[in-house]
């Protein structure tokens, strides 16, 4: 099995030993004979506005938004070059519904995955977000799922870093 980890933004947030450390606990979950690739769709015009969004810390789901169509293109070319699934990394799940219809091969968003396991372990459970900015787009994701009644509150640790954040485990 060969599985495409798809970052949602062009922008190189991991340098390659960042790509490696996921690239291998990824793989240290699948069953034996699966690989994983890490990858990034292009920019197709939406770049300044996430280099504008992110400087001004305004991130409520625009970002993603704009991402939709790229990711849409990657999903596709993922498809054609052989690949078996497409695992979105942002927890958000940017581009994955849309993608779900442009393609046969499953296309798994991190947050969907993570909602209906939490589900399995208890029946009601709390959300942790980056920002404040986060928490209207999160609730519309969360209807959108239909798990909105799983949730008891979603709350901003109001921290935004990109990248590694075992350097913030407190806050978090």
């Amino acid at each position: 099995m060969r599985i495409l980890a798809l970052n949602h933004t062009f922008a190189r947030e991991y340098d390659a030993e960042g790509e490696r450390r996921i690239v291998d606990q990824l793989t240290s979950y699948g069953s034996a004979g699966t690989t994983i690739e890490f990858g990034y769709p292009e920019d197709l015009g939406g770049g300044d506005v996430l280099h504008h969004i992110r400087k001004e810390k305004a991130l409520a789901g625009l970002h993603h938004i704009l991402e939709t169509p790229t990711l849409v293109k990657k999903v596709i070319e993922a498809e054609r070059d052989g690949f078996d699934a497409v695992m979105q990394t942002n927890t958000f799940d940017p581009g994955v519904e849309a993608c779900r219809l442009a393609v046969r091969i499953p296309v798994v968003g991190v947050m969907r995955a993570a909602l209906h396991f939490a589900a399995c372990l208890c029946d009601r459970f709390d959300i942790t977000v980056p920002l404040d900015s986060y928490v209207p787009y999160v609730a519309r994701t969360l209807e959108s799922y239909r798990m909105a009644h799983c949730v008891t509150a979603i709350r901003a640790i109001k921290l935004f870093e990109v990248g590694d954040l075992k350097n913030h485990h407190d806050a978090i």
